[in-house]
């Protein structure tokens, strides 16, 4: 696949992966490729998943990553921050922290004359809690790639604000 410029990976809903946890990464994926044109990486499914495949695959020109992850209890992606610290393009400025009806969503600013979102996590799940402690998890598992931006924004667009008043626990906003 030596001139593949775009990926998508998307599973439909989630799948159980206990049994990916527990294989020796070898044994699930070939060993490491290079991609050397891929621009595009779009992936929709658990972090089991994304982390096996992050670990095995190499895009040196890789401009845009967005990934949509299931609602899980626990998020392990320490894969991501690497696959992310080997990209020259990025390193960001600005980041968005979006809570919105089904996901909450960490993005990153626009590339200095564009338009287009090149980085995105986004995790789905409904209630404002989920919301709070899967923001939390992202921000640890990328903490020294947020810590070297310059501004991060707080975005909440949801409509049923006294829907969630009595689900927020104070707990969970401590960073």
């Amino acid at each position: 696949m030596p001139h593949l410029e775009g990926l998508l990976i998307s599973f439909k809903s989630p799948i159980p992966a206990c049994h990916v946890e527990r294989q020796p990464l070898h044994t699930l994926i070939k060993p490491h490729v290079t991609l050397p044109h891929l621009s595009t990486l779009y992936f929709c499914g658990i972090s089991a998943y994304l982390e096996q495949l992050l670990a095995q695959i190499n895009s040196p020109l890789l401009e845009r990553l967005n990934i949509r992850l299931f609602n899980q209890l626990h998020l392990t992606i320490p894969h991501l921050l690497q696959f992310i610290n080997r990209k020259e393009k990025f390193r960001f400025t600005f980041f968005w922290l979006v809570f919105h009806q089904g996901v909450v969503s960490l993005v990153a600013d626009c590339w200095e004359g564009g338009l287009a979102k090149p980085f995105c996590v986004a995790i789905d799940c409904r209630h404002i809690d989920w919301q709070v402690s899967a923001a939390a998890q992202i921000f640890n598992a990328l903490a020294p790639i947020l810590s070297t931006t310059e501004g991060l924004a707080l975005r909440y667009q949801h409509s049923l604000l006294t829907e969630w008043h009595d689900e927020i626990h104070r707990t969970q906003w401590l960073l």
